[in-house]
């Protein structure tokens, strides 16, 4: 019994030397993403997040979480292959209980055939882009279709969304969370440029859209519409700290005409002055001296 009871002493003092060691710097809900920061005893190892997000800790064991992920309990368990913490999130609301299922609406006109000539069900919205799914804030109640989105602010500023495209590339950090880049292509003044962001309350300038595929080495997807567009675009500063520009959705309009340059034209070589054929002639080398001796008669 003696031994039994220095056992479960034991083991009692292991898990709390654990959980000691297993320390929390910051855990809240802070510009669109949740950010947990802390440190564990456990350098250059795997931790995760709610056992679908994971990360590894430097050689001094800290580690650092930034998703677009909301708990529903405003909770999150973090676990090593060793010990685990539960983590209460800050600046984070609670999901209420659900309400009572309300009557179903009327059935909407049906889609366009799908990929194997059946029609969409009725009621069912086309995909924003062309690839599955999207970034936090992507979607919008605004639809242009092929036209082009009118977008006003302040000083009668005007910026024209011609198209609307997504940018993926893969995170070291959170290889189960790859980033996604919304990307606008504009037209301000007449000149083709960009707008770029997680989403479009934080969007940079950018200049054309071969250069926003140069930076983030990867191509851009473009949507086959330009539909789920916001009610409103917010252009940011590069450490998003300052709004440049709040622009509203004014309506959809005729996209402008893209210009093709011709390809340039060959100029025929000008014939020679004497009307020749323009080669040159041969040229004629002297012989030395004695090089060509009389035969004997």
């Amino acid at each position: 019994m003696i031994r039994w009871a220095a056992a479960v002493v034991l083991l009692l003092a292991s898990w709390g030397t654990a959980e000691a060691e297993f320390t929390i710097q910051g855990a809240r809900i802070a510009e669109g993403d949740l950010r947990v920061m802390g440190t564990v005893n456990e350098p250059d190892t795997t931790i995760s997040l709610d056992d679908s997000y994971t990360e590894r800790t430097d050689r001094r064991g800290r580690f650092e979480f930034r998703i677009p992920y909301h708990p529903a309990t405003c909770t999150v368990v973090l676990k090593t292959k060793t010990q685990s913490r539960v983590v209460v999130i800050g600046n984070c609301g609670q999901r209420g209980p659900a309400g009572p299922e309300g009557r179903a609406g009327p059935a909407g006109p049906q889609g366009p055939p799908g990929p194997e000539g059946s029609p969409r069900p009725a009621g069912q919205a086309s995909p924003s882009l062309d690839v599955p799914g999207g970034p936090t804030g992507s979607v919008g109640d605004k639809a242009c279709g092929s036209q082009a989105a009118l977008y006003a602010g302040e000083k009668a500023f005007q910026m024209l969304v011609t198209r609307k495209g997504l940018i993926t590339t893969d995170n070291p950090l959170r290889p189960r969370s790859p980033d996604r880049i919304i990307v606008l292509e504009v037209l301000i003044r007449g000149n083709v440029a960009t707008a770029y962001g997680p989403d479009f309350a934080r969007m940079l300038r950018g200049g054309p859209p071969d250069r926003i595929q140069e930076l983030y080495a990867a191509p851009i997807r473009w949507s086959a519409t330009n539909d789920d567009l916001p009610e409103a675009i917010q252009i940011v500063s590069e450490d998003s700290s300052e709004v440049l520009a709040s622009l509203e959705f004014r309506e959809c309009a005729s996209p402008p005409k893209r210009q093709v340059k011709p390809p340039p034209k060959v100029q025929a070589p000008k014939p020679p002055p004497d009307g020749g054929t323009g080669d040159a002639p041969p040229r004629k080398v002297p012989l030395p001296k004695g090089a060509i001796e009389e035969a004997p008669s």
